[in-house]
């Protein structure tokens, strides 16, 4: 044999060869492809028992996750209606209160009107002072309405829980939101509290402020409004915020409010930490659901 033959017979032999290798591949998908095919099938299908998962039985596998998912949706909305209806009623009534209505009408005619600080001061106490019952009622009507909404939600969702999840997760669940709930009402408190505390605080600033503010408006009311009177109108103006801003006795309060606010924000963070934490150490997992939610009104 020659050198040419051979060379004829190694290219032949090497063509068979990859016309082989090329070959196969175009089996081994269709094969791959069955296999995953009864894979896929196998796993959308099971034998009628509860299946656990990384959030205990929540899976759409789980006979009872859908009849108890539409329930628990079911309560969630009725009891957002309700809040909802208690909530609107509660602000009505503080609206539409006579003492309410009377003596806002009073501390308007002089807030926004006069240029004397002290009497501006004095309205607002006197109208914070008439209007402390009916302020009162309304708080306490949208408490009651927040507890109720809480006791149903919670009640929805212990009942969700327990039909589609173990004991172990569903105490644990119930534990987070108790916790969560808890650190919620703090915060807002410590909140609401500091807000307060910076108005008190501030009160006779922002009278001054406002005293200013309504000389000016009467001055440019009773000006031929022109160029030089808007110029003096807003030239007014920007002069009474910032002293307002400038005044020592703002600046600290507004610290004071801040870091009160800051203080709240850390501590509510902090227990929401180790309420996480101690549902990880019950269940192995992180919550895959924090809280539930307050509806906007």
């Amino acid at each position: 044999m020659n050198r040419t033959t051979i060379r004829r017979t190694a290219v032949a032999g090497a063509a068979a060869g990859l016309s082989l290798v090329l070959a196969v591949p175009a089996i081994a998908p269709a094969g791959a492809s069955n296999a995953q095919q009864q894979g896929t099938s196998h796993s959308r299908h099971h034998n009628g028992s509860a299946e656990t998962g990384r959030h205990g039985w929540h899976s759409p596998t789980n006979p009872a996750e859908r009849a108890a998912k539409a329930t628990l949706m079911k309560a969630i909305k009725a009891a957002n209606a309700q809040y909802r209806t208690a909530v609107k009623a509660a602000r009505v009534t503080f609206r539409t209160d006579p003492t309410v209505v009377a003596a806002l009408a009073t501390y308007k005619a002089v807030v926004g009107t006069s240029p004397d600080a002290t009497l501006i001061l004095a309205a607002n106490t006197a109208f914070q002072g008439t209007i402390a019952a009916p302020t009162a009622a309304r708080a306490a009507a949208v408490d009651a309405a927040s507890t109720a909404w809480i006791m149903s939600v919670d009640t929805a969702y212990t009942a969700y829980d327990t039909a589609t999840t173990t004991p172990v997760e569903a105490a644990a669940r119930a534990a987070l939101r108790s916790a969560v709930r808890t650190a919620e009402i703090t915060l807002r408190a410590s909140i609401t509290s500091a807000h307060a505390a910076y108005r008190t605080s501030t009160a006779s600033a922002h009278a001054t402020l406002r005293a200013s503010i309504n000389a000016a408006t009467a001055a440019f009311l009773a000006s031929p409004r022109a160029s030089a009177d808007k110029l003096a109108f807003t030239t007014a103006i920007e002069l009474a915020r910032t002293t307002f801003g400038s005044d020592p006795a703002v600046g600290a309060a507004r610290t004071a409010k801040h870091d009160a606010v800051s203080a709240a924000r850390v501590t509510y963070v902090r227990v929401i930490t180790t309420a996480r934490d101690a549902f990880f150490a019950a269940t192995g997992h992180n919550p895959h659901r924090v809280r539930p939610v307050l509806p906007r009104t």
